[in-house]
């Protein structure tokens, strides 16, 4: 059982759960959207968001930023376990590999 205070708080540094699992419901939804969306569907996504986010779209931007580096929890987490250091050239690598080449001028680099 969990450490708890005289007021029946958790104490701080707990170990914490496993959290809730995935009920039957949610997975059964996901099961649907990755059978709904093939490989090919998902690169064009991915092409029309880079395309948004070069043109200055921040919903874009943040979509793309989540998908590479993770929301800034996640990175906060991942970095704080030692497993990774991600930074800025995680997006341009992962625009080499949408495109399959280097953006010629850097003009280009700052606007995603």
């Amino acid at each position: 059982m969990a450490a708890r205070d005289d007021k029946g708080r958790f104490k701080k540094g707990g170990p914490g759960g496993p959290g809730r699992l995935p009920r039957a419901r949610e997975l059964e939804y996901l099961d649907v959207t990755v059978s709904a969306v093939s490989l090919d569907d998902w690169k064009a996504i991915i092409h029309k968001a880079v395309d948004q986010a070069r043109r200055g779209n921040s919903v874009a931007r943040k979509f793309l930023a989540d998908y590479v580096m993770g929301t800034p929890e996640q990175r906060a987490k991942i970095e704080m376990q030692g497993q990774m250091n991600v930074t800025a050239p995680a997006i341009e690598l992962a625009i080499e590999k949408v495109y399959g080449q280097k953006r010629s001028n850097e003009s280009d680099s700052n606007s995603v």
